[in-house]
């Protein structure tokens, strides 16, 4: 449980700018789990303005904490996807990624 406020989750996404697309800061309402929350600001404070980060930003030894739970996936038109980490967590429930 967490002493975070109850958040509204009655938001009206819509908006000219972003025609039906939901922003991370409108995402974020949603999201409950601590360390999930913890692992999103991260993510949003890596996006330097931009809809997402580049897979550059993101450094796994500034979260530790958070790489058993996480995928890294790289993907490329030509080469499709490739797993880049895998978390220990989701490799014990799915199994190695491949």
């Amino acid at each position: 449980m967490t002493d975070r406020p109850t958040r509204s989750r009655d938001r009206h996404w819509e908006s000219p700018e972003t025609e039906g697309i939901a922003t991370a800061e409108q995402l974020a309402v949603f999201i409950e789990d601590d360390r999930l929350q913890r692992l999103f600001a991260y993510w949003r404070g890596k996006r330097n303005g931009r809809p997402m980060p580049a897979r550059s930003d993101i450094d796994p030894t500034e979260i530790p904490w958070a790489l058993p739970q996480i995928f890294l996936v790289d993907y490329t038109p030509e080469s499709g996807f490739r797993y880049r980490l895998a978390g220990t967590e989701l490799s014990s429930i799915y199994g190695p990624a491949t």
